[in-house]
């Protein structure tokens, strides 16, 4: 048994993210009040190497589709924070680049 354990810690391990199953979640406070929104996942694959403990992959989250439950403060937020229209996609990559 404890032969087998460190072939199993050397071996990598794919993520494979279904966008049907998985949403972002944000939390941002402020001095005034906590906003709490999401996003949709587009895409989504994350690599781990056990062995040496470093990950990689691209997130892939649809700007577009980011709700707070505030329809002005969303409309705002598409508009002139995120650039929505124009920048449709955010991409994050685990790991170090």
């Amino acid at each position: 048994m404890l032969q087998s354990t460190p072939a199993l810690f050397a071996q990598e391990t794919t993520l494979q993210f279904d966008q049907e199953q998985i949403q972002v979640q944000f939390t941002l406070n402020d001095a005034l009040h906590t906003v709490k929104g999401w996003f949709n996942l587009t895409r989504g694959t994350v690599e781990y190497d056990f062995a040496s403990g470093k990950s990689s992959g691209k997130l892939v989250i649809d700007a577009r589709s980011g709700q707070s439950g505030n329809g002005a403060r969303d409309k705002r937020m598409h508009r002139t924070i995120l650039e929505s229209d124009r920048y449709p996609e955010n991409r994050f990559y685990p790991g170090s680049r």
